[in-house]
């Protein structure tokens, strides 16, 4: 038994056997902490009838602690320390009745920093563990990492600092009217910024996955079912002090070498010119046209790197000067009309369309965090040599998280843990890289509606509304693993030599690259009617019927399930929603005079919202490391034979599971879809006819992403005002208002692995089962939506 294992254990709580969720659990949760305080400024002053200004200034200043992964102890929790400032001002000159200027000047300042609760911990000193970390930024417990049990340690993403980010924004605008056309014009620059630490892994993180101390005695009893050795527990490898790879080879343990410290910026331009002609009374006709130039990002000493396909990796100041090239392709028309047919003033028509470019932020380049459980962090910390630009040897790199094979891992109480070695031959590195040829993504939007007044207080209005998603950015592992390759075969599925860039690139593991090969579509009927002041009675009802499909519905999405047909990742949205209907209404109670205004001054109002559930769908790999595809990408899905409607998520538990550990756990359309050996290593799903099963080792599965849908949403929020008038000048306002009025169940779609519809078949007990409110499921209780009745209780002074 390994005396560092020993000394460690006492840090897993203790199971007393009494948990009535079963004697195996341990049950662990501390609350939330948060602390906002923020206040607001705003200045208005007019000079005179041609010159006005407007300034505002907000300030924000935050700490939280949070749970936002399983950690078993308080001060492995999360903390979040952030101070938020805005500043804008605006000023108006109107020099004649036919010509106006506004210029604006915006500044916004944003530092925050993430950090666990013991981050100013030594983990030598304070937990018994010298992993090798001498940075004081690094320091906090290392993530500890047994499959079958929640780890020792908080998030491995931190530390993060962001000190700070800052965004400067300059524009003016030119109104000039001449008949029928007003003539606008005018321009913008965009200065976004970045003073940051990245040091993911910093804190180190040590892998037990099992198989290691059967591997190293060969002693262990025979399977009678598979007719193999059994391999030893995650657990029985921690009290060997084995950790994965020790005797196998593999990845055991990451650690970040070097210095993230980066002071990275992007400048904006912008310009536009628009004619609003009104051709007749009854039609007006809208056409601009806007360009936009995001030029590459910028790191104040060069300490930026790129990869290319053909010459490898480069930094910026040996060889290239820029990550990518600028585009200067960005020029988007835009044209709109509004006709009245009848000239009565009672139907409008209006129908437009624009291309719409997008400001890259600066956290699509350097913070690409672990999309397939890699380090791939950004092209800030890609390894090269200061002298050189390319890899470095020998401590010479300027900054990576570097994988460990178990075999270098030095698990005694002396440690190091690590021997910080940034050779990338030795132990492979993990990189992000950008095309050389990147574009600006855009949306390409349209839209028609017809308005209808119905009476003199009501309106119906009609409309159609779709955008498309152009050259938007996809993040893809260009050097994935082929198990099927000779090289890979040859070595005994090894990974290294089975990637495509092995022979040429050996220093190299996941290159997740960045191009623009993903794009979007949204089609939307959008129906309202508008009740304006009727009896005192105004309402809203909408109903919008819609549809969006996508390959990624985040700038940091999951890895496709296989790189090399990123296509097949088109499905539904994350927020594709088919159905909403929402109701605002607010109605004044009628007054009437005496009893001391107690008749007088009541309002209702009611906001109901009625929708369908949101898609989620299955990954396996990130909660328990399995790797069915043996690409290492750790974002394989299954396969599944029957309507994907049939599998319901529900709150009174997962779907129907199958483990085949004897007779009794079996299922005959399992059986007929997949092997019983994979069968009994990974088990199965069934329900209503649909069967869900794994499939083969070294084989992709058929299921789509985002197959399923979630709950649906009824909600029903309620106010009640009592507005009492003291003097002409001076009232009072109570109300009282109710969240959730019926209390009415509200289930946010499952997951695992602290991943929102994003579920691990490979933890049974959460597929399917929709076991938190999406308040809180959102890490946002109580204030988010879909809690619990939740009542407040406000009052309002006015003068």
């Amino acid at each position: 038994m390994s005396p560092l294992s020993l000394k460690l254990a006492p840090l897993y709580p203790i199971n007393n056997g009494t948990n009535p969720a079963g004697p195996g659990l341990v049950t662990v949760g501390f609350p939330n902490r948060n602390r906002n305080d923020n206040f607001i400024l705003k200045g208005d002053h007019h000079f005179n009838e041609r010159h006005s200004i407007a300034a505002r200034y907000f300030f924000g200043d935050s700490l939280q602690v949070e749970r936002d992964i399983s950690v078993l102890r308080p001060e492995w929790q999360s903390q979040s320390q952030y101070r938020a400032q805005v500043v804008g001002v605006n000023y108006t000159w109107n020099p004649s009745a036919h010509w106006v200027n506004e210029a604006k000047f915006g500044y916004n300042r944003f530092w925050q920093a993430i950090l666990t609760v013991d981050h100013d911990k030594d983990p030598k000193t304070t937990y018994g563990i010298n992993t090798g970390v001498s940075k004081p930024i690094d320091f906090g417990m290392p993530e500890i990492a047994l499959n079958s049990f929640t780890s020792l340690g908080g998030n491995h993403g931190w530390p993060l600092e962001t000190i700070p980010n800052e965004t400067y924004q300059f524009s003016d605008s030119v109104s000039f009217t001449i008949g029928r056309h007003t003539l606008r014009f005018g321009g913008e620059f965009r200065r976004g910024s970045t003073h940051n630490i990245r040091d993911r892994y910093g804190k180190t993180r040590i892998r037990f996955a099992g198989g290691e101390l059967s591997a190293l005695c060969n002693c262990y009893p025979i399977d009678p079912v598979t007719g193999k050795m059994r391999s030893s527990s995650d657990l029985e490898d921690f009290i060997a002090g084995l950790p994965r790879g020790a005797v196998t080879g593999k990845t055991g343990g990451r650690i970040f070498i070097g210095d993230s410290e980066r002071f990275v910026s992007m400048p904006s331009f912008g310009a536009f010119l628009q004619d609003d002609w009104r051709v007749t009374p009854r039609l007006t006709i809208n056409a601009g046209v806007r360009y936009d130039l995001n030029l590459p990002i910028r790191e104040r000493n060069n300490r930026l790197a790129n990869f290319d396909p053909v010459n490898g990796i480069r930094q910026v100041g040996h060889g290239i000067s820029s990550p990518y090239d600028t585009d200067f392709n960005n020029f988007g028309p835009h044209l709109g009309i509004a006709w009245d047919p009848f000239g009565k003033g009672k139907t409008v028509i209006r129908a437009g369309g624009a291309l719409i470019y997008e400001i890259p932020h600066l956290a699509i380049f350097l913070g690409q965090n672990g999309v397939n459980n890699a380090s791939t962090a950004g092209l800030n910390v890609i390894p090269t040599s200061p002298a050189t630009g390319i890899p470095g040897a020998n401590g010479t790199i300027l900054a990576n998280a570097t994988n460990f094979p178990g075999s270098g891992l030095n698990w005694t109480v002396a440690g190091p843990v690590f021997q910080p070695s940034i050779d990338c031959s030795a132990s492979p590195c993990d990189i992000l890289g950008v095309t050389r040829h990147l574009r600006t993504p855009y949306v390409m939007t349209w839209n028609f509606n017809i308005q209808q007044a119905l009476g003199n207080s009501l309106s119906l209005q009609v409309g159609y509304v779709g955008n498309r998603g152009v050259k938007l950015y996809s993040i893809r592992d260009i050097n994935q693993v082929d198990p099927n390759s000779a090289a890979e075969a040859l070595c005994g599925n090894c990974e290294q030599a089975g990637r495509p860039f092995a022979t040429r690139f050996p220093f190299l593991g996941f290159i997740n690259f960045m191009e623009n090969g993903y794009s979007s579509i949204y089609h939307g009927l959008q129906v309202s009617v508008t009740q304006r002041p009727w009896h005192g009675l105004t309402y809203v009802l909408g109903y919008t019927w819609s549809h969006s499909i996508d390959f990624a519905s985040l700038n940091r999405a999951a890895q496709p399930q296989d790189s090399n047909r990123a296509r097949l990742e088109r499905g539904n949205s994350d927020l594709d929603i088919r159905h909403r209907l929402t109701l605002a209404l607010t109605y004044n109670l009628p007054s009437r005079k005496g009893w001391g205004q107690l008749l007088e001054g009541w309002q209702v109002n009611s906001i109901v919202t009625v929708q369908g559930g949101t898609p989620w769908g299955l990954t396996d790999g990130f909660a328990n490391g399995n790797d069915i595809s043996l690409t290492g990408e750790f974002s394989d899905r299954w396969n599944i034979f029957g309507d994907a409607a049939n599998i319901k998520a529900s709150p009174s538990g997962g779907i129907p599971f199958f483990n085949f550990s004897d007779a009794a756990h079996s299922n005959a359309s399992c059986l007929a879809h997949a092997s019983l050996s994979q069968l009994q290593a990974f088990g199965c799903f069934a329900e209503g006819g649909t069967v869900i099963v794994p499939p083969e080792f070294g084989q992709f599965g058929t299921m789509g992403r985002n197959t399923f849908r979630g709950p649906r949403l009824d909600n029903w929020d309620f106010s009640l005002v009592k507005t009492t008038k003291i003097t002409e000048r001076f009232d009072i306002q109570l109300r009282a208002e109710f969240f959730n009025i019926l209390n009415h169940p509200h289930f946010a779609n499952p997951f695992s692995g602290g991943s929102l519809g994003n579920v691990d078949p490979s933890v049974p007990s959460t597929f399917g089962f929709a076991s938190a409110t999406p308040d809180v499921a959102a890490a946002n209780p109580v204030i988010g939506t879909g809690g619990a009745r939740n009542i407040q209780l406000g009052l309002k002074l006015r003068f």
